[in-house]
């Protein structure tokens, strides 16, 4: 999660991203903040844990820890510990929801809304392995190129392209995914589904955002 604050100060189970508290070198994040001198603040509570990476401009939270505080929420420039909700169920330091209920992939966004999340974003291989096992059915991601064919965007609108990971299915015969299949459907297949109806539901697929298919929100 980044937030475009530089500074900040903890104040009960808050994270204020306004304030400035004493920080201190550390080298044991990872191996790309160790080559960028990262600089981090812990603020541990009995409940809390949150660790955060700051490179001015930017503020990077990597991680909470300790029940029954599950994952970070920002709001208004704070960050704070939160619980997932029932039926949500957590992974590193978001919440997903599995719907039981089908719906297209516009509706899906906007239910996954009001639940207070989003479409699932997916940016990395151990998330990508999370949501897709077990899964059963096809579900719709945050992941579409309805504006302009062929230029996939997240429900952020941050590009594919920047995310550095790609997991659409890929076959031996050449038929690779996206291909915009428009048999079924003339508008053509502008949306992306994890799985599809033959159980492939380790890799993307795109398909006709008119589609009826269960969805995974995040927060």
């Amino acid at each position: 999660i980044t937030t475009h604050r530089p500074r900040s100060k903890f104040t009960g189970f808050n994270f204020d991203l306004t304030q400035t508290v004493p920080r201190h070198k550390t080298h044991d994040v990872n191996s790309r903040d160790q080559e960028k001198s990262v600089v981090q603040t812990t603020i541990n509570t009995d409940k809390c844990l949150i660790i955060a990476n700051s490179k001015n401009p930017y503020l990077h939270i990597y991680g909470v820890t300790s029940l029954p505080y599950t994952h970070i929420e920002i709001t208004g420039g704070r960050a704070k510990c939160a619980r997932c909700g029932e039926n949500w169920k957590r992974f590193g330091v978001k919440c997903y929801f599995f719907s039981p209920d089908f719906l297209n992939w516009t509706n899906s966004r906007d239910r996954c809304v009001k639940m207070g999340g989003h479409l699932i974003i997916i940016t990395s291989q151990a998330e990508q392995t999370f949501v897709s096992t077990g899964l059963g059915k096809p579900h719709w991601i945050g992941l579409n190129d309805l504006e302009t064919e062929g230029k996939w965007m997240w429900v952020n609108n941050q590009p594919l392209t920047d995310t550095g990971v790609t997991f659409w299915s890929t076959i031996a015969d050449g038929a690779d995914e996206p291909n915009n299949w428009k048999e079924e459907n003339p508008a053509g297949e502008n949306c992306a589904s994890l799985g599809d109806e033959k159980g492939r539901f380790r890799v993307w697929f795109d398909a006709s955002c008119s589609k009826t298919r269960k969805y995974i929100c995040e927060k």
